[in-house]
């Protein structure tokens, strides 16, 4: 008799076998083409975007350019004016030549700003309380605006052996001192100013504001560069800081430590912030 048993098993077997085969080839299709899918993947995320025919190198800092031409990082840090209640009914009535308030952090400068009507050199030695003698005040002259609009301002202040007034500028002629980022900040009654310090060096003393016209094409730019480029026996210069001609600069000039008649020390920042208050 016939086992009928071992043909139904072989029968049954070989369709199985190759049903297993051919679930076998489809999983090993799918698990090749799901590989060759996640290094193309991988591929394109390393490569370099291509924008309207320009390459951008993954994990590069874009910059851009500002009207002058300048090269700026496109994420810049935030700058804030430190807020200060100043009395300015009080400091009118002590005097009406005020017109603002300079200070400098990490300096004794924290001063009221005056300007005589007539005479530039009255606060040389005059006090804010209209007494002759020094220590004088923190002044400017009438080259100057009292809005600070000007491309050049320069504010006076003595060099007291007492270190009041400019004094304590003397501490930027020390590079570690100098090293980082400092600020002038500007108060009027209406506005705000903050200016980023570039430059605290010894420098001629030649009028500044008397021979020069900064608003003619070419004359303040040549004032910038020789600020950055020419030779000083104290000072320290930022050169990472960028001054265009389009800028406004404040000037703290003083005395330099040994009284030299033919030099000033003088702290030169750029404006970087103006607030209305």
């Amino acid at each position: 008799m016939m086992d009928y048993k071992k043909f139904l098993n072989k029968k049954t077997i070989l369709p199985g076998i190759l049903v297993l085969v051919v679930l076998l080839v489809i999983l090993l299709v799918f698990f090749l083409n799901d590989k060759t899918k996640s290094r193309a993947n991988d591929d394109a995320d390393k490569s370099p975007i291509i924008i309207e025919g320009e390459r951008i190198e993954e994990n590069t800092v874009s910059v851009s350019e500002n009207e002058s031409g300048s090269k700026v990082d496109s994420v810049m840090n935030e700058i804030s004016i430190p807020s200060k209640e100043i009395d300015w009914d009080e400091l009118k009535n002590t005097n009406t030549d005020v017109y603002a308030w300079v200070y400098v952090p990490g300096t004794d400068v924290d001063y009221p700003v005056l300007q005589h009507p007539t005479d530039d050199s009255y606060y040389l030695n005059h006090t804010i309380e209209g007494k002759k003698g020094l220590p004088g005040c923190i002044m400017t002259e009438l080259y100057n605006k009292k809005d600070f609009s000007d491309p050049l301002t320069v504010i006076y202040g003595h060099n007291m052996r007492s270190g009041e007034m400019f004094a304590s500028l003397h501490m930027f002629e020390d590079a570690k001192e100098f090293d980082g980022e400092h600020y002038i900040y500007v108060y009027t009654e209406n506005e705000s100013f903050a200016y980023k310090i570039f430059a605290a060096r010894e420098y001629t003393a030649q009028h500044l504001l008397a021979n020069y016209d900064y608003t003619e094409e070419g004359i303040f730019k040549s004032f910038i560069d020789s600020v950055f480029t020419s030779g000083c026996r104290v000072g320290n210069i930022n050169n990472e800081i960028e001054v265009q001609e389009k800028d406004r600069v404040l000037a703290l000039s003083t005395c330099t430590k040994d009284s030299r008649d033919d030099l000033r020390f003088i702290t030169f920042g750029v404006l970087v912030l103006e607030e209305e208050n």
